[in-house]
Formats: C-alpha cells, structure tokens, sequence
C-alpha cells in the first residue's frame, strides 16, 4: 500500500473506481490534535491541551477497545472551487469490515486470496455480498494541489497489509512465522502446492539437495517468504532466488536476499528479522556460515 495521493480519478461519479483506504486511527488523529484541525460533533474546537490530554486516556485504551487502524471505502467524491481558483477534493468515507469479520490470515489458497485482493481493490463493485458497511463511522478526506496527500492514510492495501495490521490473530499458512517450507517430506509441500511455492527439488531430502550448502540449516528446512502474510508476489520472487541459487550462492547474495527479506518484514510491522552475517561469519564453508547464523 502508498499513501493516499489525488489523482484524475478523484471525481464525483467514480467511487466505484477506488480502492478501499487503510487508516492509522491514532497516528490520524494526533496530527489532527496538533495541527488545530479536529472538532467535536458538534463543531466546537477545544484548546490543544484538552486535545492533548484525550489523545493520552485513549493512548491507554488502544490496545483493548479502540482500533489502531480502520478500513473504509469512498461512498461520495465532491469537489469545491475557490475563488482563488483552488479546487479540493473531498472524499466521504465509511467503515466497512467484512461480513463475518477479518479473516485473511485464513485463505486456503491462490484463488481466495485473489478474491480477498480483488474486494480491496474495488470494494463498491459488490459490496452487500462482501462488505458490512457502517454509516455511521464517518471520515472526510480533503485533497488539492496544495496538499495532495494525507499523512496516515493509505491506498492499494494488500492481503498482507490487512493481515498484518488488522488481525492479530495472524497467518494460518505459516502461523505467523512468515516462513514456509516450500517442500519437504513433513508435508509442507502440500500447502506449497496450494500456493504456486513449491520446489519440487526440495523433497530430495527434507532441507534441499546434500549437495546445497546454501540449505544446511539447524531446521533443516528452506526458508521461503510466506506467500499469505507476506505476499504472493514477494514470495514469487523469494522461490526464484531459491531456484537460481540451489546449488550454491555467495556471500554477497546471501546478504543481499536477507536483507530484501528483512526489508519486506519491516514494512509490514513484523517483528521477524533474518540476522545479517558478518565478514568473519564467511570465514568457513556456507553450511558453518549458515548454521551459525540461524542458531544466533
């Protein structure tokens, strides 16, 4: 996902055309406190302290009864011109959850993930048969050539951005390893297969070939980024990296590998990190090398 950015397609007449947006409740609506732009309901605006000192009692709630983030999609687009000439767009926005609640980290495989993507995507294409939307969760998102984002506020989220941010019960793929086998005997080649991350070289032996140093972990098992919670395209490109260096691969690659992996944890507020090897971690074959870096 990006942050909210105006663009053509922002005009009256295509809602249908947007995607659904995530928004960082409180990170939201701190910015609003300290840029004097939050009011009541009823319109009154209250000093910045007072401001302040809400935002705090909620700060000790947020982990139990508000949410973090919310998703909502666009019901209305209107466009209002000054007399300076400037045009702001506003887009009014609703909460919406799916019907049965937040179960992404629950897709069986491709094809339900392909659906839960395509009702983020266009969540007003069908959105009785998806979506429960509450009218009553309002949110008016002003755009215009001076302010052309909105800090916390994100379109395009993905499957993954769902599950990471708003279900904290996690991935049922790898049960929130964010790692799979994409092979071996145990059976983990079963939900590989569900998932196009299979490597069928894989079930030589559990691990990778006897000859693929690259593989010799404490676990046994090839690592490869877990096609739910991380994504379907980032775990493509893991399995090619996997199959390009089966035999072997050198230090620099490795690096390079775990720290795109890392990268891709990061952005999604995982709290997994893969340890980044040292030069002296090189100093004796790769299966040592590998071995002292997953046992660390």
């Amino acid at each position: 996902m990006r942050p909210i950015c105006l663009n053509p397609s922002m005009r009256p007449g295509n809602e249908a055309f947007l995607t659904g947006f995530l928004i960082n409740a409180y990170a939201t609506r701190q910015h609003l406190i300290r840029t004097g732009s939050i009011r009541t309901k009823g319109g009154k605006v209250l000093p910045l302290e007072l401001w302040l000192q809400i935002n705090d009692e909620l700060e000790v709630l947020r982990d139990h009864e508000i949410e973090k983030w919310i998703f909502v999609v666009c019901k209305q687009i209107t466009t209002k011109t000054a007399p300076s000439g400037k045009i702001t767009t506003t887009l009014i926005c609703h909460q919406a959850k799916p019907h049965g609640g937040w179960r992404h980290g629950g897709c069986d495989d491709i094809d339900e993930i392909n659906e839960a993507q395509k009702a983020l995507d266009q969540p007003l294409e069908d959105p009785d048969c998806y979506w429960n939307i509450n009218p009553e969760v309002k949110f008016r998102i002003e755009l215009s050539e001076d302010t052309p984002t909105v800090p916390h506020i994100y379109e395009n989220p993905t499957v993954p951005d769902v599950i990471a941010r708003l279900e904290p019960i996690g991935c049922g793929v790898c049960l929130s390893e964010r790692t799979i086998c994409p092979g071996c005997s145990s059976g983990g080649h079963w939900i590989a297969k569900r998932f196009d991350a299979f490597l069928p070289w894989c079930e030589e032996v559990d691990g990778g070939p006897p000859s693929n140093p690259t593989y010799l972990l404490p676990t046994e098992r090839i690592q490869l980024v877990c096609p739910l919670c991380v994504g379907m395209d980032k775990m493509r490109e893991d399995k090619l990296w996997h199959t390009l260096h089966k035999e072997s691969a050198t230090p620099k690659e490795i690096r390079e590998r775990i720290e795109r992996c890392n990268s891709w944890f990061e952005e999604l507020g995982y709290d997994v990190r893969f340890k980044i090897p040292e030069s002296k971690d090189f100093g004796g074959t790769l299966s040592k090398m590998f071995e002292k870096l997953w046992k660390e």
